[in-house]
Protein backbone atom coordinates (compact mmCIF):
# COMPACT_ATOMS: atom_id res chain seq x y z
CA UNK A 1 0.00 0.00 0.00
CA UNK A 2 1.51 3.38 -1.02
CA UNK A 3 2.46 5.86 1.69
CA UNK A 4 -0.31 8.38 2.43
CA UNK A 5 0.06 12.15 2.89
CA UNK A 6 -1.06 11.76 6.53
CA UNK A 7 1.64 9.16 7.21
CA UNK A 8 4.25 11.47 5.69
CA UNK A 9 3.00 14.40 7.78
CA UNK A 10 3.13 12.39 11.02
CA UNK A 11 6.58 10.95 10.21
CA UNK A 12 7.99 14.38 9.32
CA UNK A 13 6.62 15.89 12.54
CA UNK A 14 8.38 13.23 14.64
CA UNK A 15 11.70 13.69 12.82
CA UNK A 16 11.64 17.47 12.60
CA UNK A 17 15.26 18.61 12.47
CA UNK A 18 17.75 21.17 11.24
CA UNK A 19 16.64 23.25 8.25
CA UNK A 20 20.15 23.86 6.86
CA UNK A 21 21.11 20.36 5.72
CA UNK A 22 20.07 16.72 5.50
CA UNK A 23 21.53 13.41 4.40
CA UNK A 24 20.65 11.39 1.31
CA UNK A 25 21.25 7.67 0.74
CA UNK A 26 20.91 6.40 -2.82
CA UNK A 27 19.74 2.76 -2.78
CA UNK A 28 20.96 1.88 -6.27
CA UNK A 29 24.58 2.86 -5.58
CA UNK A 30 24.68 2.74 -1.78
CA UNK A 31 26.28 6.19 -1.78
CA UNK A 32 25.50 8.88 0.78
CA UNK A 33 25.91 12.63 0.66
CA UNK A 34 24.80 15.80 2.42
CA UNK A 35 22.47 18.35 0.86
CA UNK A 36 22.96 21.92 2.08
CA UNK A 37 19.34 23.05 2.12
CA UNK A 38 16.16 22.57 4.09
CA UNK A 39 14.49 19.18 4.09
CA UNK A 40 10.91 19.16 2.80
CA UNK A 41 7.99 16.76 3.15
CA UNK A 42 8.88 15.48 -0.33
CA UNK A 43 12.15 14.03 1.03
CA UNK A 44 10.26 12.28 3.85
CA UNK A 45 7.79 10.91 1.27
CA UNK A 46 10.59 9.63 -0.99
CA UNK A 47 12.22 7.95 2.01
CA UNK A 48 9.05 6.12 3.05
CA UNK A 49 8.39 5.14 -0.57
CA UNK A 50 11.90 3.68 -0.96
CA UNK A 51 13.18 6.12 -3.58
CA UNK A 52 15.90 7.96 -1.61
CA UNK A 53 16.95 7.36 1.98
CA UNK A 54 16.80 10.35 4.32
CA UNK A 55 19.02 11.34 7.20
CA UNK A 56 18.05 14.22 9.51
CA UNK A 57 20.19 16.39 11.80
CA UNK A 58 18.34 16.44 15.16
CA UNK A 59 19.87 19.66 16.49
CA UNK A 60 18.31 22.83 15.14
CA UNK A 61 20.11 26.12 14.59
CA UNK A 62 18.93 27.42 17.97
CA UNK A 63 20.36 24.40 19.83
CA UNK A 64 17.01 22.72 20.45
CA UNK A 65 15.74 19.29 19.34
CA UNK A 66 12.41 17.58 18.72
CA UNK A 67 14.03 14.13 18.68
CA UNK A 68 17.30 12.40 19.45
CA UNK A 69 18.75 8.92 19.13
CA UNK A 70 21.15 6.42 20.63
CA UNK A 71 23.00 4.69 17.78
CA UNK A 72 24.27 1.24 18.76
CA UNK A 73 26.49 0.04 15.92
CA UNK A 74 27.08 -3.62 15.15
CA UNK A 75 30.54 -2.75 13.74
CA UNK A 76 30.15 -4.49 10.38
CA UNK A 77 29.02 -7.82 11.83
CA UNK A 78 26.67 -9.89 9.68
CA UNK A 79 24.67 -10.75 12.81
CA UNK A 80 22.04 -8.32 14.11
CA UNK A 81 22.41 -6.98 17.62
CA UNK A 82 20.10 -8.51 20.28
CA UNK A 83 17.18 -6.12 19.92
CA UNK A 84 14.94 -8.08 22.34
CA UNK A 85 17.56 -7.77 25.09
CA UNK A 86 17.95 -4.04 24.49
CA UNK A 87 14.17 -3.55 24.51
CA UNK A 88 13.81 -5.50 27.77
CA UNK A 89 16.52 -3.42 29.45
CA UNK A 90 14.97 -0.21 28.11
CA UNK A 91 11.49 -1.07 29.38
CA UNK A 92 12.83 -2.22 32.76
CA UNK A 93 13.95 1.38 33.37
CA UNK A 94 10.50 2.67 32.32
CA UNK A 95 11.91 4.77 29.52
CA UNK A 96 9.57 5.95 26.74
CA UNK A 97 10.76 5.88 23.14
CA UNK A 98 11.03 3.67 20.07
CA UNK A 99 13.61 0.94 19.46
CA UNK A 100 14.40 0.32 15.80
CA UNK A 101 16.63 -1.95 13.77
CA UNK A 102 19.09 0.20 11.84
CA UNK A 103 20.12 -0.16 8.19
CA UNK A 104 23.22 -2.18 9.15
CA UNK A 105 21.56 -4.45 11.75
CA UNK A 106 22.43 -2.23 14.70
CA UNK A 107 19.89 -0.52 16.94
CA UNK A 108 18.59 3.05 17.08
CA UNK A 109 16.72 4.13 20.21
CA UNK A 110 14.68 7.25 19.51
CA UNK A 111 13.41 9.84 21.97
CA UNK A 112 10.64 12.17 20.82
CA UNK A 113 9.79 15.44 22.55
CA UNK A 114 6.51 17.28 22.85
CA UNK A 115 8.26 20.66 22.85
CA UNK A 116 11.65 21.88 21.58
CA UNK A 117 14.22 20.65 24.10
CA UNK A 118 17.80 21.90 24.59
CA UNK A 119 20.29 19.58 22.89
CA UNK A 120 22.44 19.50 26.02
CA UNK A 121 19.48 18.05 27.92
CA UNK A 122 18.63 15.60 25.14
CA UNK A 123 22.22 14.35 25.15
CA UNK A 124 22.11 13.78 28.92
CA UNK A 125 18.89 11.77 28.60
CA UNK A 126 20.26 9.65 25.74
CA UNK A 127 23.60 9.08 27.49
CA UNK A 128 21.66 7.65 30.44
CA UNK A 129 19.59 5.47 28.10
CA UNK A 130 22.73 4.10 26.42
CA UNK A 131 24.16 3.17 29.82
CA UNK A 132 20.88 1.65 31.01
CA UNK A 133 20.66 -0.72 28.00
CA UNK A 134 24.29 -1.83 28.37
CA UNK A 135 25.96 0.20 25.59
CA UNK A 136 27.52 3.21 27.36
CA UNK A 137 29.86 3.97 24.43
CA UNK A 138 27.09 4.14 21.81
CA UNK A 139 26.91 7.24 19.62
CA UNK A 140 24.46 9.94 20.63
CA UNK A 141 22.56 12.14 18.17
CA UNK A 142 22.68 15.11 18.40
CA UNK A 143 26.44 14.95 18.67
CA UNK A 144 26.71 18.60 19.69
CA UNK A 145 25.31 20.63 22.59
CA UNK A 146 25.08 23.61 20.23
CA UNK A 147 26.05 24.51 16.68
CA UNK A 148 28.94 26.94 16.52
CA UNK A 149 29.96 29.32 13.76
CA UNK A 150 33.28 29.11 11.96
CA UNK A 151 35.64 32.04 11.32
CA UNK A 152 33.70 33.05 8.22
CA UNK A 153 30.42 33.13 10.16
CA UNK A 154 28.96 29.97 8.63
CA UNK A 155 27.10 27.72 11.02
CA UNK A 156 28.28 24.21 11.76
CA UNK A 157 26.01 21.73 9.97
CA UNK A 158 25.66 19.06 12.64
CA UNK A 159 25.47 15.29 12.05
CA UNK A 160 22.56 13.47 10.47
CA UNK A 161 21.22 10.05 11.32
CA UNK A 162 19.50 7.66 8.88
CA UNK A 163 15.79 7.42 9.58
CA UNK A 164 13.77 4.22 9.98
CA UNK A 165 11.12 2.89 7.58
CA UNK A 166 12.94 3.43 4.30
CA UNK A 167 10.68 1.67 1.75
CA UNK A 168 8.16 1.17 4.54
CA UNK A 169 6.36 -1.79 2.92
CA UNK A 170 9.57 -3.83 2.54
CA UNK A 171 11.74 -2.17 5.17
CA UNK A 172 14.54 -3.70 7.21
CA UNK A 173 14.65 -0.51 9.34
CA UNK A 174 11.64 -1.11 11.55
CA UNK A 175 10.57 -0.49 15.12
CA UNK A 176 10.53 -3.49 17.41
CA UNK A 177 7.80 -4.08 19.95
CA UNK A 178 8.39 -7.80 20.49
CA UNK A 179 7.71 -8.12 16.77
CA UNK A 180 8.24 -5.99 13.68
CA UNK A 181 5.93 -2.96 13.76
CA UNK A 182 4.26 -1.51 10.67
CA UNK A 183 4.72 2.15 9.85
CA UNK A 184 1.35 3.01 11.40
CA UNK A 185 2.16 1.03 14.54
CA UNK A 186 5.48 2.86 14.81
CA UNK A 187 3.80 6.25 14.38
CA UNK A 188 1.28 5.40 17.12
CA UNK A 189 4.06 4.20 19.45
CA UNK A 190 6.28 7.23 18.82
CA UNK A 191 3.44 9.72 19.27
CA UNK A 192 2.39 8.02 22.51
CA UNK A 193 5.96 8.35 23.81
CA UNK A 194 6.27 12.11 23.26
CA UNK A 195 7.78 13.49 26.43
CA UNK A 196 8.63 16.71 28.16
CA UNK A 197 12.27 17.43 29.07
CA UNK A 198 11.63 16.68 32.75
Amino acid sequence: MPVTPKQVERFAALFDGNDHSYGVWLPKTGRMHTEIKAVTEEQYAQHLAGKKGLGVVPIMSDGYCMFGAVDIDNHGSSVDLPIDDVRSAFLSHRHKGAICRSKSGGIHIYAFFRDPTPAVQVRKILTRWARDVGYPKAEIFPKQDKLNQDKEGSQQLGNWINLPYFDHQNTNRYAWGGEKLTLDEFLDLAESSLQRPD
